[in-house]
């Protein structure tokens, strides 16, 4: 065999070797990335979910009763549009956020008062942020329905994938 078909063949398998493992390190990478987004996710959930436990312990009322305090109501509306620009912006997983608004609907139906106070509060910041308002709308509506946790699951999942925005400003 000729030295240079040699050294042409040495040099194919290895650039096809250096190929595969170019091949393996961007699927190593991937994984690395996907597993960095599922850890944010899960650190952003546990964030809010101490979050709303501490506004909740700070008081040590029932619900009704914490609304009727402006300082408390302002810190749970806050926190509320918080959770909802990571979940617009696909950080906080849209089935968490469902079980989030099933609780809030069922508030708004519990407490006739509630939805009158987190209307004014959007109606005041909506313009700011439409989408919020609009969502949140569709939160009330289907706190209306029969089946109220079906219909927030399905409002919220299905409002996520017309309005999911991919890059948290």
């Amino acid at each position: 065999m000729d030295i240079n078909i040699a050294s042409l063949i040495v040099s194919a398998l290895a650039l096809l070797g250096s190929g595969f493992a170019v091949f393996i390190q961007s699927k190593q990478t991937n994984k690395a990335l996907a597993q960095d987004q599922n850890f944010a996710r899960a650190n952003t959930v546990i964030h809010f979910t101490n979050a709303f436990f501490d506004l909740s312990r700070q008081s040590g009322q029932a619900l009704e009763e914490n609304f009727k305090d402006s300082t408390w109501r302002e810190q749970y509306w806050g926190l509320l549009s918080a959770e909802f620009y990571f979940f617009h912006h696909n950080v906080i997983p849209p089935e968490m956020f469902a079980l989030w608004m099933s609780d809030l609907a069922d508030a708004y139906r519990r407490y006739d008062r509630l939805w009158e106070s987190h209307e004014a509060y959007l109606n005041q910041y909506g313009s700011l942020y439409s989408e919020m308002k609009d969502f949140f709308v569709a939160i009330h509506d289907a706190s209306l329905e029969k089946d109220i946790y079906e219909a927030v699951k399905q409002k919220t999942i299905n409002w996520l994938k017309g309005n999911v925005v991919n890059e948290v400003a």
